[in-house]
């Protein structure tokens, strides 16, 4: 019984001297050592953060310029395709009044041709002048109207 009862008081002291101790006094490091340890382990850690702020900094440095080659790329492909988009357009048009040329010569031929026909078909109506005017039938005057209206045409 001697025992417990000391057991228990010891146990109480251990107790009260705990809880009258500050926390953190009852571990005291005066190692100097271990504090240039520790210093050596906060200058790494500097570094190492230090190392990681400029790879990061590199990093968007280069993706920037990345998307600045992309961009540009892009524009010059769009250029590319406006260029050749306005040549096909010029291409169009010359082909387009190439045809008219054609169409406006083929037009003209025609109508020199008809003219060279009327005036040898007249030429050979031409009695001289001995004779009296020669009068026209109805058929006559009709074809000549005919090719006067074809002749105005516009094709």
């Amino acid at each position: 019984m001697v025992f417990d009862w000391l057991f228990t008081k010891r146990m109480r002291n251990d107790i009260h001297d705990r809880a009258a101790a500050p926390s953190g006094s009852a571990f005291v490091v005066s190692d100097d050592q271990a504090a240039e340890d520790f210093d050596k382990i906060a200058e790494r850690r500097q570094a190492k953060r230090a190392a990681l702020l400029a790879r990061t900094m590199k990093r968007k440095e280069e993706i920037k310029k990345k998307v600045d080659q992309i961009e540009q790329r892009n524009a010059e492909k769009r250029l590319a395709e406006l260029a050749k988009r306005e040549m096909a357009e010029q291409r169009k048009l010359e082909k387009q009044l190439q045809r008219q040329k054609i169409l406006d010569d083929y037009k003209l031929r025609k109508m020199e041709k008809l003219e060279k026909e009327l005036c040898f078909t007249r030429g050979s109506n031409r009695r001289s002048h001995s004779l009296p005017p020669f009068i026209r039938t109805k058929s006559q005057v009709s074809f000549g109207s005919v090719c006067q209206s074809y002749l105005s045409t516009s094709w």
